[in-house]
This record gives C-alpha cells, structure tokens and sequence, in this order.
C-alpha cells in the first residue's frame, strides 16, 4: 500500500479580491520586496494564518517552497502553487 504525501498549507494575505484568478491560470507574479523594489525569487507565504490582518483578503494554498524571502517567509514556485480556499 502507497500512502499519499500530504501536501503542506499555506497562508497568503492580499489586498486583490481577484488574486483566486491569478493563481488559477498561473499568472501570479514572484512577490516584490518593498524595501530593494526587486522581485523574489518566488511567491511570499506564511505557515500561519495571522499574517491575514495585515490584508483585506487570506486564503489557503499549497505549493512547491523553493526558497526564503527576505523577511524570513517561505517562498513558493508560482507555477506550482493550488488555490484551496478563502479564509476571508
């Protein structure tokens, strides 16, 4: 019997209502750090929920993590990242 690998949760705060879409179609750009204007390797995530309050939007996701941001957060590969929900 193979046992399935569980694949790790998530958490991304947003201010775009329509980001669902973006991650969808595989169209959401590497996360940009605001203090050198230059992009991360990857997307920008949290292992906890409660980044969701510095956001009008949090939602769910899984995704290959490829690396750490330069505030000290998983990175995601954007074309690997599966939308599971809105939290809110």
């Amino acid at each position: 019997m193979k046992l399935k690998k569980t694949s790790r949760i998530y958490y991304r705060g947003t201010n775009n209502p329509n980001e669902d879409q973006l991650v969808r179609t595989k169209q959401l750009r590497p996360s940009l750090n605001h203090i050198t204007n230059k992009r991360e390797q990857g997307i920008s995530v949290s292992d906890v929920p409660d980044v969701g309050k510095y956001f009008n939007h949090l939602y769910k996701l899984t995704g290959k993590e490829i690396g750490i941001g330069a505030d000290g957060e998983p990175l995601l590969d954007p074309t690997t990242i599966e939308f599971i929900g809105w939290v809110r």
